[in-house]
């Protein structure tokens, strides 16, 4: 027979431990089956390492030997009256009893849980909002120049001796605020007096300047980190000018564009910019993006980028982040408030993947108990997240009745650039209807080392199970490497994937007596 182009030479050797193996006409079977390493962009298709996939959309990697389907989303409370959007969120600890709280694009502050309507505030901020030490208020800073406010579980009013401040943070015993005169953003930062923070504060004396004018804050316990756009600098000591013990320095040219994406999870603050999402404890930061090999794809996100540094507008992008349960939740909205992504990393491991229909502008933890909300950018609803970690037929769909149909494209199967055959593969899955919604699982085989050309199996769509099953699906083509993509069409009770093995054998052992 016609030998076609040679691959990688087979050693008489190796020729004869695969026929013991597998026999004289053997198929190589290559097995993935972990996918704990999560998305990978930042290296060539071909070069993807063992455990990464190429990409993932609503399945779960954190488990070693599984990928599993997301549940849904559900609604935290009603809709709020008169809001488009949620702009902040945040969740109190007040003394007789937490609050989460909403405030929205119509300048309300709400009960995010029961919807009512708290009253009027100064502007639909867009800055840091911050709970005062003791948890005793919610304090709102403005970016309209107006007065600064206070919630304290009951009322909303002027938070007293204060200017207007773009951003607040409680830290250690103070509360420190930035802006100026008309609500523009200055280097100048304030801090409170003490205990009191509605007393009078002292915008003489109990003042820093920094270097650059201030994007945000984040407060760890023995210091005060403020970003600016290209810069952070950290603060530390605990009383101010004028008989100050602090001292201000610079820590890196990494800066924060976004304060809704600093993250405070004491020893680390999370935040992000156009470059990527870091994680630092007031040292020099670590890109997580570039640690999990997504710093490419995160890039690639901001093409006409508009920054919402040092305050954000609503005209601005949103970059807004959360932690929870040992992992970091990431959206990117873009000034229209379309969604651009939403990832989800493992932050132990360092893996990232995505998930689709979670548009949030904000998030929030739940101070006791265990919830990560969102406030969704379009409507006035906010969202519990809990639901994605329990799939079940009860949470097939969104809260927003988008049903959660996941996607996954492995890492290219075939070693090296050398030429292949491949026969077949086999998928170990389990997918279970949630009533009678007969969900399917499209196959698409891509070919070449950049999978630049696409077939489907004549077994594709694979339909639902009711126990795990391993069935065969065609490739039946030669190629340098084979990439297999999964595609859910309608929703299910539970999808998990647990292996995909894929037949090949080199193309130069083809007229060597094993064809």
């Amino acid at each position: 027979m016609v030998r076609a182009a040679q691959g990688p030479t087979i050693s008489s050797g190796r020729r004869g431990y695969l026929r013991y193996q597998y026999g004289e006409h053997f198929w190589i079977p290559e097995v993935l089956a972990n996918f704990s390493k999560g998305m990978i962009r930042d290296t060539a298709r071909i070069t993807i390492p063992d455990g990464a996939v190429y990409d993932s959309a609503d399945y779960l990697l954190d488990q070693p030997g599984l990928a599993r389907k997301r549940g849904g989303t559900s609604y935290a409370g009603p809709a709020l009256t008169g809001a488009s959007y949620i702009t902040n969120l945040k969740h109190v600890p007040y003394a007789a009893g937490p609050q989460l709280l909403a405030l929205a694009d119509n300048s309300h502050l709400f009960n995010a849980i029961s919807g009512t309507d708290i009253g009027a505030v100064n502007g639909p901020n867009l800055g840091q909002v911050a709970v005062s030490p003791g948890g005793t208020y919610l304090t709102l800073g403005t970016p309209s120049g107006t007065q600064a406010q206070k919630f304290d579980g009951t009322t909303i009013s002027s938070l007293d001796g204060v200017a207007a401040y773009n951003h607040l943070v409680a830290y250690k015993s103070r509360l420190v605020g930035a802006g100026g005169p008309g609500g523009t953003p200055t280097n100048r930062i304030f801090f409170s007096s003490t205990p009191d923070v509605n007393a009078t504060w002292d915008t003489a004396n109990a003042w820093i300047d920094c270097d650059n004018r201030v994007s945000g804050f984040a407060a760890l316990n023995n210091a005060l980190l403020v970003f600016s756009s290209g810069a952070m600098e950290r603060i530390i000591g605990a009383t101010p000018p004028p008989n100050s013990d602090m001292d201000r320095a610079p820590v890196d040219n990494v800066g924060c564009t976004d304060c809704r994406s600093i993250v405070t999870e004491s020893p680390y603050v999370y935040f992000a910019n156009p470059q990527g999402v870091f994680l630092t404890n007031g040292s020099t930061p670590v890109s997580l993006t570039a640690e999990g090999g997504i710093a490419t794809y995160w890039r690639s996100l901001f093409s006409g980028y508009v920054s919402a540094a040092p305050v954000p507008t609503a005209s601005s992008w949103t970059i807004a982040a959360a932690s929870w349960r040992g992992f970091l939740f990431v959206s990117v909205l873009d000034a229209s408030r379309t969604l651009k992504t939403c990832l989800m990393c493992q932050i132990a491991t360092r893996a990232w993947w995505r998930l689709t229909n979670i548009r949030a502008s904000c998030w929030a933890t739940s101070v006791y108990g265990d919830e990560l909300y969102y406030g969704d950018a379009g409507s006035g609803r906010v969202m519990a997240m809990s639901g994605i970690f329990a799939p079940a037929a009860g949470n097939k769909l969104d809260a927003n009745g988008t049903a959660v149909t996941p996607l996954i494209e492995f890492r290219p199967v075939g070693a090296g650039t050398g030429t292949k055959a491949y026969a077949w593969g086999h998928l170990d899955f389990d997918m279970r209807d949630a009533a009678s919604d007969n969900p399917t699982l499209g196959i698409t085989v891509k070919t070449g080392i950049e999978a630049d050309t696409s077939l489907t199996p004549v077994e594709s769509p694979l339909a639902i199970t009711t126990t795990l099953l391993r069935p065969r699906f065609t490739i039946n083509r030669n190629a340098q490497a084979v990439t297999v993509a999964l595609t859910q069409t309608g929703p299910s009770a539970k999808t998990e994937l647990y292996a995909l093995e894929i037949q090949n054998r080199p193309q130069s052992l083809v007229g060597e007596g094993v064809s």
